[in-house]
């Protein structure tokens, strides 16, 4: 999602000076080169690109508590874990609806869903949750909920152990002919996987 980050922050450059917004402080995490993304006049970049020893959880759980909302122009994300982590930790998400990313983030709920790639809507949507507190509020609220109640470490081992019953009482077995090891389970066996999968979703 680099092209639609860049193309983000020029559109909101410029939608920060219309409307007369406080200078923003954008936060980019990870290692890459951006080289891309100029300077601009009304948003401050922090490039975080490295961590260091082993409070990286610790670090990262700062970061995104500090964040008034974070933004994930993603093009393809199978189970973003970045949105988990940061509805996780109470920020409003606005994020493209692509992949995975309608199972963490519940439109106009806990963050905003974009139509790929309404670039336009992705940037009034950041400036309408800049400007309302109130809304952030609802939002970081309702996410921090959304994934105490479905991504808890408890939840999900217990479905890992419903699963893993459940495989076992029906006696599911994904075993790979010699012809099969380099292209995966054989699609009778992936039928049946995705036949049992449904019933402790």
């Amino acid at each position: 999602g680099g092209e639609n980050l860049i193309k983000i922050l020029e559109r909101l450059n410029h939608e920060i000076a219309r409307d007369k917004i406080n200078k923003v402080h954008l936060f980019i995490l990870g290692l890459g080169d951006l080289k891309d993304i100029k300077k601009f006049d009304n948003m401050v970049i922090h490039h975080i690109s490295v961590f260091l020893g082993f409070n990286i959880f610790e670090m990262l759980t700062a970061l995104y508590s500090s964040a008034d909302l974070f933004i994930y122009p993603t093009k393809a994300d199978t189970f973003p874990l970045v949105l988990q982590e940061a509805s996780a930790c109470g920020v409003p998400c606005v994020t493209f609806d692509v992949g995975g990313c309608s199972s963490i983030i519940r439109d106009n709920v806990s963050g905003y869903l974009i139509q790929p790639y309404e670039i336009n809507d992705f940037v009034s949507k950041i400036c309408l949750l800049i400007e309302n507190n109130e809304k952030r509020e609802d939002f970081s609220k309702a996410g921090r909920t959304f994934i105490k109640n479905n991504y808890s470490l408890k939840i999900i081992a217990e479905k890992y152990v419903a699963g893993l019953s459940l495989f076992k009482t029906k006696k599911v077995e994904m075993k790979l002919s010699a012809n099969e090891s380099a292209l995966g389970p054989s699609p009778s066996a992936i039928k049946e996987y995705v036949k049992v999968s449904k019933n402790f979703k």
